[in-house]
């Protein structure tokens, strides 16, 4: 095509720009209608690519003064408006934020200032527990991330390619003329080594697929090669305007469709993102103008100026989204959710006009390369010094309710936490709380420090062992994260009863013949094949005792919802079976209360009434498809235990019993509530092991 490499502002190129911001707002304020807006990050990653390598490619770089002016021009550039809104979020959220959000919005606003949010958000996206946790207001510095490592690496590659050319003949050409096909090669080996990783990885872990920087560079990269192609082919004929207009019509088309037919359940990126990739490039390549192209629409003044201001537009969009419901109490209802376009599009323009274009064009700031990177480290430092803000007041919450549980169980004395319910003369709620709200998402059980589970995709049966290794009594805690929420009531059996506890814990996995639904078959079959090596590992005489509880909520691979249930109890009865015809004593724990809402969260928001945070004892305790499946098998091997009434009295299933906090999020119990529960587990161990110490 006829696309430049001019440094003058392409009105297509702003246009695609207002069209990949309205995808991602569209996505995060309306995401069951515009189900794959998220495309639009690409858009922006390829457009950012194609524009980055064509500067690079007018001024090459030709030495490490050369990389430094340019990571320079860029911090000038990105950095102002990127901490200004991280410093405003941290402030919002301090002010609106529940305790127990501050702990996270501190780790991401330093990792956003530090542009490496990508990789936390990777790491949390692979943790269950990670996986229940409400969105943090910075997590859509993610692509900052992706692209500011991109901007680290890719002027050092194009001068590590221009350097090896000047150390070859190069047939005429001036040896460091930046317009080469050998340029080209590298690039696109470079994109399409990130492009095979992407199909890999979200292949395999699509959730940490979708953040980490090498599965993403290649979107960049097609944007970089389409400026290397440009810059190498040298002056041609001149490509008919019908065409142009046809190929630019096309790419909108692929970015719309992806945008309409993607949906969160699409492996991403991998193959799929080829689409938008694909109609980005296409447009930019096209550089369309006259009647009938889609430039008459996107040089509109409105279109134009939401290109202009969409970096800061898409910095401010997110926070208000994620903070305006705690301001408000409530949901984002439509009124709200336009409120927030045009405060958005507000502070976006305000953004550029007092804070980009000043730095940007500050010649004060330009004329010294020293005064940049000063100005930039200040400013990171203070907005870091920000983020500590909320990390420190969760910590002087978590010294406060350290030094408050001793005095709060010694209050409640007899009835502490579990003992609450079924004794006339207990006060429910008892005297305080521990754990407090803002720290209760690190009172997990020590399955989680120590690394007890295995984790997708399940290529071993990990394992931790509790209690004296010398003990005569071995007991297997088996099952999911609902197994390992009772850890610290099996640890406290077994230092009263010389026992010796191994956990036998997967992430979301269970012991099932039911295939469940993972991010890939794959790991769905690599889950089943974990819950049958489990099964195996525990079976005979291996162990005294068999503790198995599990959740069985989410999805089983070709199941429809209204037949879940039934499937899952078929699932249960074969590794039942198994342990019944082994002649395995099994313990199956009824599944806790589910209150399907941060718990912690409402605590904090309600403290003076906790009866908004308790639920229907009909609601939060669902029919257990392990105790059905127990039913069928009817073996003299297999137990129940119950507990439900430490959780609920007939009515209500409640937040906080006898001073504890009963989850630490909507459907873990805490470990200081589980800890409470151990008199009445070893009631229910010791009637199934009489002999045991």
């Amino acid at each position: 095509m006829t696309a430049s490499t001019t440094s003058a502002v392409r009105s297509d190129i702003q246009g695609l720009r207002a069209i990949a911001v309205l995808l991602v707002l569209g996505f995060h304020l309306w995401p069951d209608q515009l189900t794959g807006g998220y495309v639009g990050v690409d858009v922006f990653l390829v457009i950012s690519g194609y524009l980055i390598t064509s500067h690079l490619l007018r001024s090459p770089p030709r030495s490490l003064r050369d990389v430094a002016d340019f990571w320079g021009r860029r911090l000038r550039r990105l950095l102002p408006a990127s901490l200004l809104v991280i410093v405003a979020t941290v402030i919002a959220g301090c002010l609106v934020l529940p305790p127990t959000r501050l702990l996270d919005l501190g780790r991401d606003a330093g990792a956003a200032t530090l542009y490496f949010v990508n990789w936390v958000l990777a790491a949390s996206s692979v943790d269950y527990l990670g996986a229940e946790s409400a969105p943090s207001p910075l997590q859509h510095y993610w692509s900052l991330s992706v692209e500011e490592q991109f901007y680290f690496v890719w002027p050092l590659l194009i001068a590590g390619a221009l350097w090896l050319r000047s150390r070859t003949k190069n047939s005429g050409r001036r040896v460091n003329d930046p317009g080469s096909w050998g340029l080209v090669a590298v690039i696109s080996v470079f994109a399409g080594a990130s492009l095979a990783t992407s199909i890999a990885w979200t292949s395999i872990a699509p959730a940490s697929a979708y953040f980490v920087t090498p599965t993403r560079l290649w979107e960049l990269g097609a944007g970089g090669i389409l400026a290397a192609v440009i810059a190498a082919r040298g002056p041609v004929a001149p490509v008919s305007r019908a065409i142009r207009t046809t190929t630019a019509w096309l790419g909108l088309l692929l970015i719309g469709v992806s945008a309409v037919v993607f949906t969160s359940a699409t492996p991403f990126p991998g193959f799929a993102a080829l689409l938008p990739i694909t109609g980005a490039v296409l447009v930019i390549a096209a550089n369309s103008d006259g009647v009938g192209s889609p430039s008459q629409a996107l040089g509109i003044r409105p279109i134009q100026h939401l290109g202009d201001v969409s970096y800061s537009l898409y910095l401010w969009h997110w926070p208000l989204i994620v903070l305006l419901p705690f301001a408000i109490g409530g949901e984002l209802t439509l009124p709200w959710k336009l409120g927030i376009i045009i405060a958005g599009v507000l502070l976006a323009t305000a953004t550029k006009l007092f804070v980009e274009d000043p730095v940007r064009r500050a010649r004060w700031l330009s004329a010294r390369l020293s005064r940049t990177y000063a100005l930039a480290a200040v400013g990171m430092v203070l907005a870091v010094s920000v983020a500590v803000i909320p990390v420190a007041q969760v910590a002087a919450v978590s010294a406060a309710a350290q030094a408050e549980l001793e005095q709060i169980e010694e209050a409640n004395a007899r009835c502490f936490g579990a003992a609450t319910l079924g004794t006339d003369d207990c006060d429910l709620r008892g005297t305080g709380i521990v754990p407090a709200p803002a720290v209760a998402i690190d009172d997990e059980s020590d399955a989680y420090s120590d690394d007890c589970f295995a984790f997708p995709p399940f290529d071993d049966v990990a394992t931790c062992s509790y209690g004296d290794k010398d003990a005569t009594t071995r007991i297997a805690l088996v099952g999911n994260s609902h197994a390992g929420q009772w850890l610290p009531a099996m640890q406290e059996y077994a230092r009263s009863h010389d026992a010796r506890v191994i956990t036998f814990l997967g992430s979301a996995c269970r012991p099932s013949s039911a295939l469940i639904e993972f991010d890939t078959a794959a790991i769905a079959e690599s889950c089943r094949e974990w819950g049958q090596a489990v099964v195996e590992a525990t079976e005979g005489d291996s162990f005294d005792l068999v503790v198995l509880t599990a959740a069985s909520n989410g999805e089983l691979v070709g199941v429809p919802n209204e037949d879940f249930f039934d499937a899952s109890v078929e699932g249960y009865v074969e590794p039942l079976q198994a342990w019944s015809d082994a002649g395995t004593e099994v313990l199956l724990i009824r599944d806790t209360p589910i209150a399907g809402f941060n718990v912690p969260d409402c605590v904090a928001l309600n403290p003076t009434d906790l009866t908004e945070c308790d639920g229907p004892r009909a609601d939060w305790l669902t029919p257990d498809p392990l105790v059905k499946a127990a039913e069928r098998v009817a073996s003299d091997t297999l137990t129940l235990a119950d507990f439900s009434d430490r959780f609920c009295d007939d009515k209500t299933c409640y937040s906080v019993i006898g001073g504890v906090l009963v989850y630490f999020d909507a459907i873990h119990v805490s470990a200081t509530f589980s800890t409470t529960l151990a008199p009445y587990l070893a009631d229910e161990i010791d009637a199934v092991l009489p002999d045991a110490p």
